[in-house]
């Protein structure tokens, strides 16, 4: 449904793959991307008619998985220290 909607991913690329990771890796294209896009246009007549609402929750709800796949490493909690703060015992 996200490719139906908005194509393929876009964004700008690096010349080169990191560092550490070997040119045959199986995600090799997306270890270049700087940034990961979604971009999707819609018919300029929906902008003046109550179809543009439900056309852009449609986008919305498509493209949620994504972004939370994208912004899960952020909002993981850090592990609760078992020691005293400052790393006193």
């Amino acid at each position: 449904m996200v490719r139906r909607l908005f194509g393929e991913l876009a964004g700008e690329s690096l010349s080169r793959g990191p560092k550490g990771f070997p040119a045959d890796h199986p995600a090799h294209d997306l270890l270049h991307m700087k940034q990961f896009l979604l971009f999707g246009t819609l018919q300029s007549s929906l902008a003046a008619t109550p179809k543009l609402y439900r056309e852009l929750v449609i986008r919305f709800q498509a493209m949620n998985p994504f972004l939370e796949f994208l912004n899960r490493p952020l909002r993981r909690k850090p592990a609760k220290s078992t020691s005293a703060p400052g790393g006193w015992a």
